[in-house]
């Protein structure tokens, strides 16, 4: 009987090393899954810190723009207010439709230059001429009516007393700022462009 009590235990020893090396494998296996898992999750971290520091640098790239645009803004506003005082042929001005020529013309009349970036100033050149003193008139006449629609609505914006409007007229007040702030962009551009 004790050849067998010896045989069984020699058995079960070598069933438990059989376990043991399962359970080694199995805690290996986990460990690398883990270790996989791992990797990947500081890739991950790796490429969200990377897009992060992009958006970042995307907004404060963003902010810069729109203080430069506020500045020029600013400094279109001055240039108008200076135009309106020279005389009669700053109301020549237009913001009207994508016409940018307008703007040009009345400045290369008035020998007025703008400021581009912070390199210095220019002055616009070969700018095309109105050929007749019909057209000019013509122009004139038109710009001088919308000067006087924008300034009865700008009367109206600095008044304190908007809760006496309807939806209608503060949608079109809205609508007018947003217009003004797109004509303004694309006249930017179009001066970069030049």
């Amino acid at each position: 009987m004790k050849q067998n009590g010896d045989g069984g235990g020699r058995s079960d020893a070598h069933g438990r090393k059989t376990e043991d090396c399962l359970s080694v494998d199995e805690l290996e296996q986990e460990l690398s899954a883990r270790h996989q898992r791992e990797a990947s999750l500081v890739a991950a971290l790796y490429e969200r810190d990377k897009i992060e520091s992009e958006l970042r640098k995307q907004l404060d790239e963003t902010k810069r723009r729109e203080e430069d645009m506020e500045n020029e803004l600013a400094n279109m506003w001055v240039l108008v207010a200076k135009m309106r005082k020279s005389g009669p042929v700053s109301q020549t001005v237009s913001f009207e439709g994508s016409d940018v020529s307008n703007i040009l013309e009345a400045k290369s009349r008035n020998d007025i230059s703008l400021s581009k970036d912070k390199k210095g100033s220019e002055t616009f050149e070969n700018i095309p001429s109105v050929d007749t003193s019909e057209e000019l008139k013509a122009r004139y006449h038109k710009e001088r009516k919308r000067c006087k629609e924008l300034d009865d609505l700008v009367s109206r914006l600095k008044g304190d007393d908007l809760g006496g409007l309807d939806i209608n007229a503060l949608e079109e007040l809205q609508s007018l700022h947003v217009e003004a702030i797109t004509k303004i962009c694309r006249a930017k551009c179009l001066v970069d462009v030049l």
